[in-house]
């Protein structure tokens, strides 16, 4: 009997406590407190008497829905449903009483709660289904709820749907009608949105009660939507703000049933135009934009887009767009977005054509996005249709042409804006391809170039000259997708063009200039045997540059004569100097490129960079030599640099002797520069004018002491300070930006060597060359600290290293030996990651570089392994000093060159094995080791070498793996290193036939066990290492001679893998 008290006990409190889950603020919770209550409800209802505990559960479940606490109000509006729905003994008359007596009206708590209490109540009844018995009182009570408070609007529209939807027309007419017929028969002076609401959702729902004589006795119309109701339907839709910042449910539905019919222009009109929008109330505002927001989607026609879209809108939200301090420019920034989004989405061209104007036709402006700070316009042409963009493109022509006629003549902001915003439409995606479109662009900025700008006695100011210089530059760069054959004949088109507008009003040299270019031209095309990407870039350069100074864009005609004089070079018929012709007129065109690319303008850069591409197969050592100069120091600066390299000498030699005399050094030095310094006579006159009275009172001894006051020396203290910033900040500022502006040139400049490299055509010495200059460059004192340039050359470098087709082989070992050398004392210097990976993939790429030409040009006698000293040399320095040489460096080699991995092996295991080798250098021999054995490729004269190296290394790792089982926590990585090795001793001595030292072992398997226990070994890749490793030390070589048939899978498990893997599919 007492058990049974006791289970009766924690069934009644786990069902009381289920209430308390009911207001928990995560979904799992409210659902099991959900879940409990109806499972003790199932159970009792069981039993003989359950209904006293169905009515707690109702009751409860009612008196809680007014608790503020948590979600209360959700889980048990929720619950409730799910009660009435799931017993059938709970009935709409119950729930009703319930509601009266525990929520009434005038109760004496918060009546705001107990009134949504009451809705929530009513909306579960309805939700249950229950409420279809007693629709007619439910009816009522909902809709007197929205009518007497109208925060409580929205949730009587949604549950007097769902009631409506669950009712047949019987139950309707006998139920429900005689409740709403007396609300319904108001008319239009009495209408309220719920009303119209209801009055609309009972017509479309039941046409036969709600019929035409209904209507005509108490509308005075036939149908609610007739367009004599339209007026009064727009007052009564202004009146929904009141459940802002939601929407009344009565504006879609008017608009859903509307949209598709004829009389939706006027109805929209009567609404937004002529009601909302024309009231000037924000909140009115406010509703015409959500308006817009649900129907645009719903419209698939322009011209409905347009009237939606319409000018009253537009000056209304363009107003509060422009203006942060707008209590709309929050939502029209959302409607901003929307359209844009909108616009994406659309196939239409029309649409997206609608969409732009609302933005840039008046009061909208091509500015907008400069006022706005946001991307309205360009995210829209982005992805526009070809027809948007060519509609865009006549409107910004249609700006272009205006003139100024009440101001000064200069261009308006707009006007300059829709110039530079022309330029900027040839490089969008969908015009790529459309030559028409950019000839004609290009030719109306040309006309308006020439007609404004381009006489010297234009009376347009500098800015407004140098922004069309800027929009013409921007639009005769090639393109992407385009030829550079198709350039040249655009430029010639644009030529003639320019020809033909300057007419006899063209200068005498700009005669001569075209008269020059034409004969070039010619003589270029009528010459036999010319290369023709050669060909094409002298075209190029030639047209361009006539281009710009015909349209005075360039003043200085000294790289147009460059060009026409490498042209008369390129085409000299004199066989004897051929190649000295060749190498004068390439130089002449890589300085040209060379100063293109020191311009500001990029387009101008891009047309230096396309010639430049065409060049590749010409370019001599010369002209090569023009542009590796560009990394080299200045030779005024030369010497600057070397005093620094022996001060950094100095320094580095100093650190082992005493600190005194290297103080007593840096003394005696300060002291020789202050008596061999000149004196700074701008710097004591800021002195004196700092210290005023001071300063005389210090000349006059005469003078009597006066001791100045605290403020006073402050002050002073401040003077001499401004004085010192005065002197040094100017030249601070001048060496900054000299130095950003070396920077970004010689990035430019890094590029073309990059495609040059890139391009298969370089000769091996070119690449040789390039490599050195880089190398060298980056340890200047100029760049060591530009990560920018040496992200750059590091780029380079690899991409040198990674050819493998060269145009020319040239003898060049001493070269490669040299640069060999030089890099290997160049990785114990770089701490960048970039130059340290791009060095070590460079060294193994010069070693392929000595082998290529001992092989293409048939040179035996040489020393096939001059490298390895050198690479031996390094490894004792990674292994001794602390450097920052990479372990690539010699990873790289042996990747390429397998057949010396034995020679690191054999040079690391004394090392390996020394015991007085530090943990952490232990840990990089382990490294290299694993890596050696991973790509070690075995032979029959390399098996009894690699035999001792095995049974070595297997020792020394069962002797680290013990040590490490005595330690409480013994180092990951260093574990880690440890099954690796021993994965690959077992790999590699079934590789060469040899028994593995470590199966059988007792030592090293009570060392795994042991291992496996610790909390580090639980992560996954280590855990599969030593699972591996315990596997096949478990695996005794009886075993594997008893069953030849698993041996092979058992030693599987040693494969020097760190996980298993899956079977895969061989391709």
């Amino acid at each position: 009997e007492a058990a049974g008290n006791n289970a009766e006990r924690q069934q009644k409190s786990r069902f009381l406590d289920a209430f308390y889950k009911l207001a928990d603020t995560t979904l799992e919770g409210r659902v099991s407190g959900a879940e409990t209550v109806i499972k003790e409800l199932v159970k009792s209802s069981e039993e003989s008497d359950s209904s006293d505990k169905l009515k707690y559960t109702i009751d409860r479940l009612i008196k809680g829905l007014p608790s503020t606490r948590k979600c209360a109000r959700v889980g048990f509006a929720a619950t409730l449903v799910e009660v009435l729905r799931a017993f059938p003994d709970a009935t709409a008359e119950q729930v009703q009483a319930c509601i009266l007596k525990y929520l009434p009206e005038d109760t004496k708590e918060d009546k705001n709660h107990v009134i949504l209490a009451r809705g929530l109540a009513l909306a579960a009844l309805v939700r249950s289904g229950k409420a279809v018995e007693a629709a007619g009182s439910v009816a009522k009570e909902v809709l007197e709820l929205g009518m007497r408070y109208s925060h409580l609007q929205l949730m009587a529209c949604d549950i007097f749907k769902e009631l409506l939807n669950q009712v047949n027309e019987k139950k309707f007419k006998k139920k429900v009608w005689p409740e709403l017929q007396e609300m319904l028969s108001c008319g239009w002076e009495d209408c309220t949105p719920l009303k119209l609401y209801v009055l609309v959702q009972a017509a479309s729902r039941f046409p036969s009660m709600v019929d035409g004589a209904f209507l005509q006795e108490n509308w005075g119309c036939d149908s609610i939507l007739d367009k004599p109701n339209y007026a009064h339907i727009v007052q009564i839709l202004q009146k929904s703000t009141v459940v802002h910042p939601n929407v009344h449910p009565v504006c879609t539905l008017i608009l859903q049933a509307v949209i598709s019919t004829k009389g939706f222009k006027k109805f929209w009109k009567s609404l937004t135009d002529e009601g909302l929008l024309a009231s000037r109330r924000d909140e009115h505002v406010f509703l015409a934009v959500q308006l817009v927001k649900w129907c645009l989607p719903q419209l698939t026609t322009t011209d409905k887009v347009e009237i939606v879209l319409s000018p009253e809108l537009r000056k209304q939200v363009i107003h509060a767009l422009s203006n942060s301090w707008h209590v709309l420019h929050s939502i029209s920034c959302n409607l901003a977005q929307f359209l844009v989004e909108l616009a994406k989405k659309s196939e239409d061209a029309q649409i997206q054509v609608a969409i732009l104007g609302f933005f840039v036709q008046p009061p909208g402006t091509i500015l907008i996005d400069h006022i706005t700070k946001m991307k309205i316009i360009h995210d829209i042409l982005i992805t526009a249709k070809p027809e948007c963009v060519q509609w865009y493109a006549e409107f910004l022509k249609g700006i272009a042409r205006l003139e100024d006629r009440e101001g000064p003549p200069h261009l308006l902001k707009p006007q300059r804006e829709a110039f530079e915003q022309l330029s900027n439409l040839l490089h969008l995606p969908a015009m790529a391809a459309d030559v028409d479109f950019r000839t004609d662009i290009v030719h109306f900025l040309l006309d308006a170039y020439t007609a404004r700008v381009h006489h010297k006695d234009s009376a347009q100011g500098e800015a407004v000259r140098k922004l069309f210089q800027s929009a013409v530059l921007k639009s005769i760069v090639p393109l992407k997708k385009t030829q550079l054959t198709e350039f040249v004949d655009f430029l010639t088109s644009l030529l003639l063009r320019i020809k033909a507008s300057l007419g006899d009003g063209a200068s005498t040299d700009i005669k001569k200039c075209l008269k020059k270019t034409k004969h070039t031209l010619e003589k270029i095309d009528s010459a036999s045997g010319l290369d023709e990407s050669v060909a094409t870039a002298f075209k190029v350069l030639l047209l361009y540059l006539t281009i710009l100074t015909a349209l005075g864009i360039s003043d200085d005609p000294s790289s147009l004569q460059e060009v026409c004089s490498s042209a008369r070079d390129l085409l000299s018929e004199t066989s004897e100097a051929e190649e000295e012709h060749k190498a004068k007129w390439v130089q002449l065109v890589v300085d040209l490129a060379l100063s293109m690319l020191s311009m500001q303008s990029l387009h101008v850069r891009a047309i230096a960079t396309a010639a430049f591409a065409h060049l590749h197969n010409q370019l001599s050592d010369e002209a090569l030599g023009l542009l590796l100069d560009v990394f080299s120091p200045k030779k005024s600066g030369d010497k600057e640099e070397e005093d620094s390299d022996d001060d950094e000498e100095m320094d580095d030699g100093a650190e082992g002797g005493e600190e005194s005399e290297s103080e007593a050094s840096e003394e005696d030095s300060d002291v020789e520069g202050e008596e061999n310094s000149d004196p700074d006579e701008e710097l004591r006159s800021r002195l004196r004018a700092a210290l005023g009275s001071a300063a005389a009172d210090e000349e006059d001894s005469s003078a009597e002491d006066v001791v100045p006051t605290d403020d006073q020396m402050f002050e002073l203290d401040g003077a001499i300070a401004e004085a010192f910033r005065g002197r040094l900040r100017p030249a601070n500022k001048e060496k900054s930006k000299e130095r950003t502006v070396s920077i970004h040139f010689q990035t430019r400049c890094l590029n073309l060597l990059n495609n040059y490299a890139k391009s298969g055509v370089a000769p091996l010495h070119h690449l040789v060359q390039i490599a050195a200059a880089l190398v060298k460059a980056s340890s200047s004192n100029a760049l060591r600290g530009s990560h920018e340039v040496l992200n750059v050359i590091s780029d380079t470098l690899h991409v040198i290293s990674g050819t493998r087709k060269f145009g020319t082989i040239l003898d060049v070992r001493s070269d490669i030996e040299s640069l060999t050398s030089t890099v290997m004392e160049q990785v114990n210097l770089v701490s960048h990651v970039g130059m340290k990976n791009a060095l070590s993939s460079l060294c193994a790429f010069l070693v392929r570089c000595h082998k290529k030409i001992c092989s293409e040009l048939a040179i035996k006698k040489v020393d096939k392994h001059w490298y390895m000293p050198l690479y031996m040399k390094t490894l004792d320095s990674y292994l001794d000093e602390n450097s920052h040489i990479s372990p690539q460096l010699f990873v790289k080699l042996m990747e390429a060159y397998p057949e010396h991995c034995l020679d690191f092996v054999e040079h690391l295991v004394p090392r390996a094995t020394d015991c007085a080798e530090r943990n952490y250098k232990r840990l990089h021999i382990l490294g290299l080791l694993v890596a050696a054995l991973r790509i070690v490729q075995v032979d029959a004269s390399s098996k009894e070498k690699l035999a001792s190296v095995l049974e070595a290394l297997s020792e020394l790792s069962i002797k680290l793996m013990t040590d490490m089982t005595e330690k409480s926590e013994p180092k990951q990585h260093l574990l880690v290193e440890v099954c690796d090795l021993l994965l690959l001793v077992a790999k590699q001595c079934a590789n060469i036939g040899m028994e593995c030292p470590i199966r059988g072992n007792s030592k090293l398997e009570q060392s795994l066990t042991s291992l496996r226990n610790t909390k580090m070994s639980k992560r996954k890749p280590l855990k599969a290492k030593l699972a591996a490793l315990l596997k096949g030390v478990q695996t005794t070589s009886v075993d594997s001679s008893a069953k030849p048939a698993k041996s092979k899978r058992k030693s599987a498990a040693l494969n020097g893998d760190a996980t298993p893997k899956k079977h895969a599919r061989k391709s």
